[in-house]
């Protein structure tokens, strides 16, 4: 027998959700402000964007050929407002756990080499990409191996909480 929610319930989620939501972004913000007090920190959120197929046209003849699927990881600096993307093609990498990661050690090193001591990142829990073993591994190779970078923090969020 299945339930049938009940508006009262349907609110008591809706309401629930928005809570969360606002913490996230009590979080977030808080992350941003002691980034902008100490310039030895850096507050910065990441995610892969919506797959980009190519050739991309209206002609309906083109949508059912063998299209490119091109991927774009994005990281963005909530300080500094600045977003790095990194672009690649299913033909050089697929889109899991170590290209996910291996984007992240980048912008890492590059941190690191700024100056940065500590960084708080912000996803959304995709087990296939953030979730998983690969990349605290690669975190603490990062931290080993760092000049500067001293802390590393993921925090991972619901999907359309962040």
């Amino acid at each position: 027998m299945t339930e049938n929610p009940t508006d009262e319930s349907l609110l008591t989620m809706y309401q629930k959700h928005r809570d969360e939501k606002v913490k996230v972004r009590q979080v977030k913000e808080e992350a941003k402000q002691m980034a902008s007090e100490n310039p030895k920190i850096c507050a910065a959120v990441f995610d892969l964007q919506q797959v980009i197929y190519t050739p991309k046209s209206h002609h309906s003849s083109i949508f059912y050929k063998r299209r490119l699927a091109n991927y774009n990881f994005t990281i963005f600096d909530l300080q500094s407002q600045e977003g790095r993307c990194f672009l690649w093609h299913e033909g050089i990498a697929r889109r899991g756990a170590n290209e996910i990661s291996t984007c992240i050690y980048k912008f890492l090193q590059e941190k690191d080499s700024g100056g940065t001591e500590e960084v708080i990142l912000f996803c959304d829990g995709c087990v296939g990409q953030n979730k998983n073993s690969v990349l605290p591994s690669m975190i603490l190779y990062t931290l080993e191996h760092a000049k500067n970078l001293k802390k590393v923090t993921v925090n991972y969020f619901e999907t359309n909480h962040g």
